[in-house]
């Protein structure tokens, strides 16, 4: 008898376990300390609608050596499928509003084939309120791998060349949005003579070829798209160009008047850009480069992900989505139906005031809170035009940090070993293609 009512309350606890009472549903965010503000703000919003799920911040310290530290246990308990279930992280570090660090993903591209994230597109496909043509559509397909939507990139950044229209009619420029080749920009270059002009397109191509440079690695196909000849003659190209013209940093001290008068470089979007006279916006022309291959690259500045072995996917699905949200792409209100939804302006510039917003419908009414509404809607049509020209988005990585620091000394006037350099980086992206 003693046997049977332990079976029976056995059976009990089992139904109990498996049909009336759930375990708790717990999601682990791992993230930047400038990031809490907004998680927290989220997670405010998303438990309005979904009580039921906790979240636990991750912050990943700021001193290097607990850094260090934590950074290895955070990897090593990732690919044993133990680590946090939601990442939200820079692309990019060194920047106005993230400091140097060590990332905790050195080369995100290689994260996406190494098979410890989630593969998004299932859920983006069966989610109604998500259309993929409202999103820049090169910079989203850089979180693709293999067909599959792994990382979801949130904002970028791209050098605009912001002309004024006296500027634009001197050099006979008269199409509101172009994009011009490495060749273009510099006979543009060679033609005049005011030296503004000429900092501007130095620093200008810099940026250009970096991107470039760190673009070339094919990571789906293990594959270097450049050869060492092709990397030289790149290098070989830049060198006999800067040395026509001002020191990049010389340069940008001796021409704040002109620059600040006549044109201005938009590495963000927002420096500048905003010209005393709206009509400026209406006359003047936008300018983008293009690489060799003819694309005009865009760089991922935020992006966000979800772990493969997470135990709540749907769950973290909805909470990573908010971060496409069309209201919180434009520090606006969430379009997430709350008693108390308040505008996310405030919390939204902290951290993502100097991207352009992936979500197209957001591009107006982020520039307009930009400038505290003082643009009308109605003058942004080449300004989104411009944003939208991106056809290769790029996930910054340990690449673009090494190509940086190597061809530094060339744009500070102290010159390079073209061919030693050359084979250097060769070496490199090759090296990282392949492993």
């Amino acid at each position: 008898m003693k046997k049977f009512f332990l079976v029976v309350i056995l059976a009990f606890a089992l139904c109990v376990t498996s049909c009336g009472i759930k375990t708790t549903e717990s999601l682990t965010i791992c993230t930047e300390p400038e990031y809490t503000p907004i998680i927290n703000t989220l997670i405010s919003c998303y438990n309005k609608v979904y009580p039921e799920v906790e979240f636990k911040i991750l912050t990943l310290p700021s001193e290097a050596e607990e850094r260090e530290a934590a950074i290895k246990r955070i990897q090593t308990q990732t690919m044993a499928g133990e680590g946090p279930d939601i990442f939200l992280l820079p692309a990019q570090y060194e920047s106005d509003d993230i400091e140097s660090r060590e990332p905790l993903f050195s080369n995100i591209n290689k994260v996406m084939s190494s098979g410890v994230l989630l593969d998004l597109t299932p859920y983006l496909e069966e989610d109604k309120s998500f259309q993929r043509e409202n999103y820049q559509k090169a910079i989203l397909q850089s979180g693709v791998y293999e067909g599959k939507q792994y990382v979801l990139p949130l904002c970028y950044q791209i050098p605009v060349l912001f002309l004024k229209e006296n500027v634009a009619s001197a050099i006979h420029l008269e199409e509101k949005v172009s994009s011009w080749s490495f060749e273009e920009l510099q006979k543009f270059m060679s033609g005049q003579s005011d030296p503004g002009i000429h900092y501007i397109g130095c620093a200008w191509n810099r940026m250009t070829t970096q991107d470039y440079l760190a673009s070339c690695i094919d990571y789906p196909n293990k594959d270097l798209q450049l050869s060492e000849k092709d990397i030289f003659e790149i290098l070989s190209s830049e060198q006999r160009f800067l040395e026509k013209y001002p020191i990049y940093e010389k340069a940008l001290k001796e021409n704040m008047g002109y620059l600040a008068e006549n044109a201005v470089l938009l590495e963000d979007p927002r420096d500048g850009v905003y010209p005393q006279e709206t009509e400026d916006y209406e006359t003047g022309v936008f300018l983008l480069q293009k690489n060799k291959e003819g694309k005009v690259l865009g760089r991922v500045a935020v992006y966000t992900a979800v772990s493969r072995t997470c135990a709540f996917p749907e769950e973290a699905f909805q909470f990573v989505k908010l971060f496409l949200d069309p209201g919180f792409q434009s520090g606006d209100f969430l379009t997430i139906k709350t008693k108390d939804n308040k505008p996310l302006s405030g919390i939204y510039d902290q951290v993502f005031h100097k991207n352009i917003p992936i979500c197209k419908d957001a591009w107006t009414e982020w520039m307009q809170h930009q400038s505290s509404y003082s643009i009308p809607e109605d003058a942004f049509a080449s300004f989104k035009k411009a944003v939208d020209y991106v056809d290769h988005g790029i996930l910054c990585s340990e690449v673009d940090h090494y190509t940086y620091n190597l061809l530094k000394p060339l744009y500070e006037g102290d010159g390079i070993n073209l061919e030693e350099t050359a084979e250097v980086l060769y070496e490199f992206y090759d090296k990282t293609a392949k492993e």
